[in-house]
């Protein structure tokens, strides 16, 4: 049992070129770093905004999405269920001399906030329409430091590939 690690890789590929499409006419506009990364996502340059796709964990799957069961776990499964997670964050409004920002400020994050949370789902169904998944959740990031943002966590089926010895 083997995922086919290009084909994964092309997937999450497809998920960054779909929702940086739609970025580029949103209203928060496109993100100066977008990446495909590995493991957990560090918010490493949100000055210019960072969009980045990752994958969480898989699991061999029978029956998508649901794992094998352990008394099937030496037989060859169709699916691995690999949970890739998609993450936008930007410059949250900051206050000035030991001020909160200010509610005009706040306001228009929450706008972008909201258009950006569209965008990626639209991307993202979009990425996978001729594909097996489902959306398990779209939560609201931060602001921590600097940044706000959304993270969105999407179950996908990736065909399992037969082991050749």
């Amino acid at each position: 049992m083997s995922i086919d690690a290009p084909a994964l890789h092309a997937m999450k590929v497809g998920i960054l070129q779909a929702v940086q499409a739609r970025l580029a006419t949103s209203i928060g506009g496109t993100v100066e770093r977008a990446c495909v990364v590995p493991g957990a996502v560090a918010w490493d340059d949100c000055e210019c905004g960072q969009l980045t796709v990752s994958q969480r964990s898989m699991w061999p799957s029978q029956t998508f999405p649901l794992p094998v069961e352990r008394n099937r776990a030496n037989c060859a499964t169709p699916w691995w269920a690999v949970q890739v997670v998609v993450t936008l964050v930007r410059c949250a409004p900051q206050g000035v001399d030991d001020e909160p920002p200010r509610c005009a400020a706040l306001e228009d994050a929450a706008v972008v906030h909201v258009a950006d949370m569209e965008v990626m789902q639209k991307g993202v169904t979009c990425a996978l329409a001729n594909s097996y998944y489902y959306v398990q959740d779209h939560t609201a990031l931060g602001p921590e430091g600097a940044c706000v943002g959304s993270e969105l966590v999407v179950m996908v089926a990736v065909p399992n590939c037969a082991v050749e010895c």
